[in-house]
């Protein structure tokens, strides 16, 4: 026999509370927010520079146009990734570390 169906049920009621959490932003997501904005706009002001310095030297717009995407998309650093997991790894184990010398 049926009691309850949908959201009424235990398993709906879990579900809607969590589903309701809000999840604030970490220390580390913010730092890294900032380190992308403050590459993107580094790559974007020397690819905007290139392009302007392209365009006065009598390039074609076009040829100006490419280059300035080059250059933007050159200023992207490929390791970011791995530097942010060996950052957070790193971490970890100092945080693990100074833990267990607190239980000491």
């Amino acid at each position: 026999m049926v009691v309850q169906t949908g959201d009424r049920t235990v398993m709906g009621r879990i579900a809607n509370l969590a589903s309701g959490l809000e999840m604030g932003e970490t220390p580390i997501a913010r730092e890294i927010a900032h380190f992308i904005h403050i590459i993107t706009g580094v790559a974007v002001f020397l690819g905007v520079s290139f392009f302007i310095i392209a365009f006065i030297l009598g390039y074609y717009w076009l040829d100006a146009v490419i280059f300035l995407i080059g250059i933007i998309v050159a200023n992207v650093p490929e390791g970011l990734l791995a530097t942010v997991t060996v950052r957070v790894i790193l971490s970890t184990a100092v945080a693990k570390g100074t833990l267990q010398e607190l239980e000491t």
